[in-house]
């Protein structure tokens, strides 16, 4: 897929002009030429699928924020030598991390609730104990009575 950036990478223009920019903008950005018109036609149909795909997930739900990025990577997809086509090739590497955090994150709040369920059984297990001394407080036998039946 040709592109408009010359001999500077993307990750170079990314640094000069694209600081703030999202993937979308940053696709135009590469692929149109200063006329206006896109540098193929596959940049061309990313673009009008993207913009599809935009619309339809408007109609299907317009109180949802929608990710424009995500759908952008999602259109674009996955490409060869570890970069997503028309973005930084630190890109994957970004995920990876992305996933290994949300991994982390999700075995820690799964530790937490096993630590509050826990914790809750213990705090019945004692409402159970402290229920049985007091009705047998309140029955009828003393209680040094069943301290001492219980010891002998």
């Amino acid at each position: 897929m040709a592109h408009t950036t010359g001999s500077k990478s993307y990750e170079r223009l990314r640094e000069d002009k694209g600081k703030g920019l999202s993937d979308k903008d940053f696709f135009e950005l590469t692929h149109r030429k200063k006329n206006g018109d896109w540098v193929d036609t596959p940049s061309r149909q990313i673009m009008e699928q993207y913009e599809k795909e935009i619309n339809d997930r408007q109609a299907e739900d317009a109180s949802t924020d929608i990710d424009e990025n995500e759908i952008f990577t999602e259109i674009v997809g996955q490409k060869r030598r570890g970069h997503i086509r028309g973005k930084l090739r630190r890109a994957q590497e970004i995920q990876a991390m992305r996933a290994q955090i949300e991994a982390e994150v999700e075995a820690k709040w799964e530790a937490k609730m096993k630590e509050i369920t826990d914790k809750q059984r213990d705090m019945e297990i004692m409402m159970t104990n402290i229920l049985k001394h007091l009705d047998g407080t309140t029955s009828s036998q003393p209680v040094d009575n069943e301290i001492q039946s219980s010891t002998i």
